[in-house]
């Protein structure tokens, strides 16, 4: 969509969140919370307006394989069919998931955690509001400065500035949230080293 993210040159400019960059860091922090995980199921919502991309998907890939686990791919484009892949899951003896955020799960991320636990699935997500809402872990960018920083490249907008020289602004703090009463209720010991790198505990 853009030439680079200093210079986009041409009719699209914004906010990048680092999401495709941070699913290593997400399947390493799972493997440490999991015990001998070695498979996850990764969740990718798909509609027309929240695609994901192919780079999504192979940097997801490479960093299950660097980590010595099998991922296995399932697609949802319902909310209703969340609690089917879930299921799926546990019968398959899955250990964790991963899922993917787009308006498809964030809009519906109470019935994904309710979906993940019934069947006693650790999931991680990208955004803390699926912890707020009882998930188990998530890592991601802080999204509580996005507002700031968009408004400050409308501004340019408004003032003339054409967004093919509005450098693409990058998400610079990242915070994991840890839910220790999921955790509890799933009968994991969270390392100390996982919590101490965490920003947010709800207990």
């Amino acid at each position: 969509m853009v030439q680079s993210l200093r210079r986009p040159g041409g009719n699209v400019t914004g906010i990048q969140t680092l999401a495709p960059d941070l699913m290593t860091k997400r399947l390493q922090l799972l493997k440490q919370i999991v015990p001998a995980l070695t498979s996850v199921g990764f969740v990718k919502p798909i509609t027309p307006t929240g695609l994901i991309t192919k780079r999504y998907i192979d940097v997801t890939i490479n960093a299950a394989q660097t980590l010595g686990v099998e991922l296995i791919q399932f697609e949802v484009h319902a909310v209703e069919e969340f609690r089917s892949v879930f299921e799926t899951m546990a019968g398959r003896g899955i250990q964790a998931a991963l899922i993917i955020s787009n308006p498809l799960s964030s809009n519906n991320r109470v019935e994904i955690v309710a979906a993940a636990a019934q069947v006693r699935v650790p999931t991680m997500y990208e955004i803390r509001d699926f912890v707020f809402s009882g998930g188990l872990v998530a890592y991601g960018a802080v999204r509580r400065d996005f507002p700031r920083l968009a408004a400050g490249i409308l501004d340019q907008i408004f003032k003339g500035t054409s967004p093919a020289e509005i450098p693409i602004q990058q998400a610079s703090k990242f915070e994991l949230t840890l839910n220790l009463k999921t955790a509890a209720v799933l009968n994991l010991q969270i390392p100390p080293t996982v919590l101490a790198l965490a920003d947010e505990v709800i207990e």
